[in-house]
């Protein structure tokens, strides 16, 4: 029986089990994904570390692609709940075939639990570490030589991203429990995303970007969850300015598309590291391409993408040739009030 033969039967044999099964290439680009992955896990991605949530889960998935054996990695099922997997991977000729296992709801909870227990361990010293650096940034300790002034920036810069990514891991698990609940009540979009604007122009400013595009005077009212679109559109303005180098521009919108669903977009400039050409070269989705960007960015792209589908929408990413990228949340036209 030659390879393709035994990779016939293999998969045939993957449809007959109840475990999400698919088979990779080497390269890590999905070949088959059985009907139990999809049931548990949605559409499969086109290659295997679209299914992974930050560098850290991609370096654990490499690490057991290469040893065999298993893992146990947080992925984002069809509904976009974090889930603690089981990944079990054996070598097949020229690729993988690796068998997820999601754990069962009282091992996730004791996950969720886990996650909040150490996020909030963290943040304690985080924001600790944040208030002396910007006390000796102050001058409080003495004169600084412009050397010191480097490295606390660094020092800064760095905790900064640390507790950003807890702050994402605290949203993730308390709203794991209510993913699907909403508290909807009409609400002026155009007004929310002009705050929640506002509220990152202070970080613009800092990173010498710009703020550009037209966010409508008039109301758009519709019907929706205030907190959690405020998180979401927040989040989109971070990114975004966070991708941007200094001198550039971030642009913003709000409007209906021509089939009457609500567009509030968010355009960076991105980095020339990232492009739509090696992107593709690469093999990897838009979303994939978009959250290796900055550290911390898969997690809220997760969250935002939650957030959409919740209020029955979705999220797309373009990647545009000079890696610039255009983040777009549709809700739809049903949302609207009036």
């Amino acid at each position: 029986m030659n390879a393709i033969s035994v990779e016939i039967a293999l998969d045939a044999l993957a449809e007959r089990v109840n475990d999400p099964v698919i088979r990779i290439t080497l390269a890590g680009r999905l070949v088959f994904a059985n009907a139990a992955f999809a049931r548990d896990f949605g559409t499969a991605p086109t290659h295997i570390e679209d299914l992974t949530v930050d560098d850290v889960c991609r370096e654990r998935l490499s690490a057991t692609l290469r040893t065999g054996g298993d893992a146990e990695l947080p992925m984002f099922d069809a509904s976009g709940r974090l889930k603690l997997v089981n990944v079990d991977a054996m070598r097949c000729g020229n690729g993988h075939i690796l068998v997820l296992r999601p754990q069962l709801p009282e091992t996730k909870r004791a996950g969720d639990v886990f996650i909040a227990t150490a996020s909030h361990e963290l943040r304690t010293p985080l924001n600790a570490v944040l208030g002396f650096v910007q006390m000796l940034e102050r001058g409080i300790g003495g004169p600084l030589t412009d050397k010191q002034r480097e490295y606390l920036a660094s020092i800064r810069a760095g905790t900064e991203v640390l507790a950003s990514i807890v702050g994402e891991l605290l949203e993730i698990a308390r709203d794991d429990g209510a993913a699907e609940r909403l508290n909807e009540a009409p609400l002026d979009l155009a007004a929310l995303f002009r705050a929640q604007r506002d509220l990152i122009r202070a970080e613009a400013n800092a990173r010498n970007v710009a703020l550009a595009g037209d966010l409508r005077s008039e109301p758009m009212v519709v019907r929706a969850d205030a907190r959690k679109l405020s998180r979401a559109i927040l989040d989109l303005l971070s990114n975004a300015v966070r991708f941007t180098p200094a001198g550039g521009t971030v642009t913003v919108g709000l409007e209906r598309n021509s089939v009457g669903a609500i567009a509030l977009w968010v355009a960076d400039q991105g980095s020339a590291a990232i492009t739509s050409r090696g992107v593709e070269a690469a093999g990897l989705a838009p979303d994939s391409a978009y959250q290796r960007r900055a550290p911390g960015a898969g997690i809220a792209l997760a969250i935002i993408r939650r957030y959409a589908e919740q209020h029955g929408g979705h999220l797309e990413i373009a990647i545009a040739p000079d890696g610039a990228a255009r983040a777009t949340m549709l809700l739809p036209a049903d949302r609207a009030v009036g």
